[in-house]
């Protein structure tokens, strides 16, 4: 694919006359060939790397002759050694024979290793060369391996580097493996660098591996990466490649913190608050289950219905009455829960809180209006000693039965 890009490239470059004749005819001729064109220093002491260097030299020649289908000039000849020797010079890191030697072509070709010129001396951490290199270079053009030398940098984690490359490169612009540079700087835990990213317009919202800078600072519980990325605009409701919105993660992981900030700074909180799983499980349940009580209420002040069932059909008042939450019972029930609603084994909220124990809520239940006489799927009621384990429990029978005519 960078190959093809380069031909448009140079395509380009010719039709607006940005290059001579010559250096666009040897570029073109060393693109097609298909040539990489590193070698060994020819300046090198040992007759191997010497012998290595010229083996691989006459092998770029005669490669080139074969595409050109006639013999290459004394001109061509040297353009071919003097740009295999200025990318042995940048491995090297010499950089007064790269200054001397440099042409425009030579940011186009690549070593031996995929390597371009930029890339090379961003993996060797060479500052002065790619501070040299940079001001000429394409600065977005990957190596042979997909890399761009912006994430290059930031995985090399040399702040010089980074600082020099970040100044032309695109914000956005992603590697053949899906990374981002914000992605890139959200992993390497470089704050600074996300906010300048942001600064240059780099796309908040553009998934990476499957999810959203946002989505992944959630998983990181990384609270001052969530609250920069949604003040500057990125989208709390867009799903992983699973489904999942931010939010959901949050909730099951009880973050207080960052599923405020994501409610906060959601345009449709209503609708995040009322997200459900692909199981079926509202996160108002979710939070329930887990014992989050105050990611609970967040929920409900930002629009959580309680009415909503999981795959059991349990509303959140049912799980609050297994919980034994008498403080969240009172709130589900002032906000319209129904106490009589039904499970999918017949269970309603006062039957649970009886076979839990929760002499409380059963109270609390029963005065809302709880039916005392309705049984499960199995025929047991609210006072049967089966909610008791088996034993009579007279201070939660009192409590269920105190303000119904049927205890007797």
């Amino acid at each position: 694919m960078c190959r093809y890009l380069h031909y448009i490239i140079f395509f380009k470059l010719k039709e607006n006359n940005m290059r001579s004749t010559i250096s666009y005819a040897l570029s073109v001729m060393l693109l097609v060939t298909g040539m990489n064109v590193f070698a060994q220093n020819p300046t090198s002491t040992t007759p191997d790397e010497t012998t290595t260097f010229e083996t691989e030299l006459q092998e770029l020649k005669l490669e080139a002759r074969k595409k050109k289908g006639k013999k290459l000039t004394r001109y061509e000849e040297t353009s071919i050694e003097n740009q295999v020797e200025f990318m042995a010079a940048v491995k090297a890191g010499n950089l007064d024979e790269v200054k001397e030697s440099v042409k425009s072509p030579y940011f186009y070709a690549f070593d031996d290793g995929g390597e371009t010129a930029l890339t090379r001396s961003i993996k060797n951490k060479d500052v002065e060369m790619v501070r040299f290199l940079e001001k000429e270079a394409v600065i977005n053009l990957d190596n042979e391996m997909g890399e761009t030398p912006l994430i290059l940098a930031i995985e090399g984690g040399n702040e010089e580097i980074i600082d020099i490359i970040v100044k032309r490169a695109n914000p956005s612009l992603q590697n053949s493996h899906g990374t981002s540079p914000i992605m890139a700087a959200l992993k390497h835990g470089d704050m600074d660098l996300v906010q300048e990213l942001i600064t240059k317009g780099a796309d908040l919202n553009d998934k990476s591996h499957g999810m959203t800078p946002l989505f992944y600072a959630v998983e990181q519980n990384n609270m001052k990466a969530v609250a920069l990325l949604a003040h500057h605009g990125a989208d709390p409701s867009i799903a992983n490649e699973e489904g999942e919105i931010p939010l959901y993660r949050a909730v099951r992981n009880g973050q207080n913190i960052i599923t405020g900030i994501l409610l906060h700074k959601s345009s449709k909180p209503d609708v995040d608050a009322n997200w459900t799983t692909k199981e079926g499980e509202p996160l108002l349940n979710v939070a329930i289950n887990k014992n989050h009580d105050q990611v609970t209420r967040m929920l409900l002040d930002f629009g959580a219905t309680v009415h909503r069932t999981d795959y059991l059909e349990n509303t959140a008042l049912n799980l609050a009455a297994e919980q034994g939450d008498s403080e969240l019972v009172k709130i589900l029930l002032a906000k319209g829960a129904n106490p009589n609603h039904r499970n999918i084994t017949g269970e309603t909220p006062l039957l649970t809180a009886s076979r839990k124990g929760h002499g409380q809520i059963a109270n609390i239940l029963a005065e809302a209006g709880a039916d005392t006489n309705m049984k499960d799927f199995n025929g047991f009621a609210a006072t049967d000693r089966h909610n008791f384990g088996g034993l009579t429990d007279p201070e939660i029978i009192d409590a269920v039965m105190e303000v119904t005519d049927d205890y007797e």
